[in-house]
């Protein structure tokens, strides 16, 4: 699979990977979902400045979103996993984490894992907004525009 930026694969390159591969001895028919038993909830509308940064065509906001999507969201979340690949579905983040008393497997130390936890003020959101802009902006130079619309979703 090609790579774009921080390593995020487009959604055309996951199709044509997942397209071309042979299912496996243990996909039956009918496996997923039980033969279309089961019905998901449909999903809930995406707040309005995502629907127009994810759909609409606009060199100057939407492309730069895109390209970046993984920045922003860890700008934004709650936690911070320190790994490239942090997925965000119906708005609950999925990672892997280690525990707070690793054992020791083999005689050898486990590497320590940490997820950190942010506290802001919520009466001074124009300088959460520039902290994160400048946090951010040394490596991957985000919008301030959009960081500003998204602050208040």
């Amino acid at each position: 699979i090609e790579m774009a930026e921080e390593r995020q694969p487009t959604p055309e390159h996951i199709k044509e990977k997942y397209k071309t591969l042979p299912p496996t001895k243990e996909e039956k028919r009918g496996f997923c979902c039980l033969n279309r038993q089961i019905q998901l909830a449909q999903l809930k509308p995406p707040p309005p400045v995502f629907e127009i940064l994810l759909t609409e065509e606009d060199p100057e906001s939407n492309k730069l979103f895109i390209f970046k999507i993984i920045t922003y969201n860890q700008i934004f979340a709650f936690i911070s996993i320190g790994e490239v690949y942090t997925y965000k579905i119906q708005r609950q983040h999925y990672y892997q984490h280690g525990s707070l008393m690793p054992k020791k497997l083999k005689e050898k130390e486990p590497k320590p894992k940490f997820a950190q936890i942010y506290f802001y003020d919520s009466d001074n959101f124009d300088s959460q907004l520039n902290r994160r802009h400048k946090i951010m902006n040394k490596n991957k130079p985000l919008n301030k525009d959009i960081l500003s619309e998204l602050q208040f979703e």
